[in-house]
């Protein structure tokens, strides 16, 4: 087993190495409230930018919720199963800055007003993906205005 004093003496790329290998959770709700150093290496945009936060089926809302609101840096999320779409919209405003790809369930129900608000929030977004059946999805590149 390492000490914790022995991992502390690792260089930033060490640690950032290491961090590659944890997943969103891990690296939101866990790594970066260590300590500052780790919040740091931890919120490194070379760690996230590859990253995706997907959920499994059955995760609860609350906790996709606190995922999203924890990692600013994440950049792509796919769901598998119909959440609370206003609440996650909401926790994507609240948590993420750069959002570029969001990917809903087959039976996810969106409102035109969740539409709205995703595009004045994330006005780069590269695409909204609205699965329709598991072999097939439908990518719609969001318009400037949705009026």
């Amino acid at each position: 087993m390492v000490s914790t004093s022995a991992i502390e003496s690792f260089p930033d790329e060490i640690l950032l190495e290491i961090f590659s290998f944890c997943s969103v959770e891990d690296l939101a709700l866990s790594i970066q409230h260590v300590n500052k150093r780790w919040r740091e290496v931890a919120q490194d945009p070379r760690l996230w930018k590859d990253l995706v936060f997907k959920p499994e089926r059955g995760t609860d809302d609350e906790h996709i919720r606190s995922v999203v609101e924890q990692a600013p840096l994440l950049r792509r999320v796919v769901l598998s199963h119909e959440v609370d779409a206003p609440l996650l919209v909401d926790a994507l405003c609240r948590g993420c800055q750069d959002l570029q790809k969001l990917q809903f369930s087959s039976s996810q129900k969106l409102a035109t007003a969740i539409l709205k608000k995703l595009r004045a929030q994330f006005p780069e977004v590269e695409c909204l993906v609205l699965a329709v059946h598991q072999k097939y999805n439908l990518t719609y590149r969001l318009p400037r205005t949705l009026d």
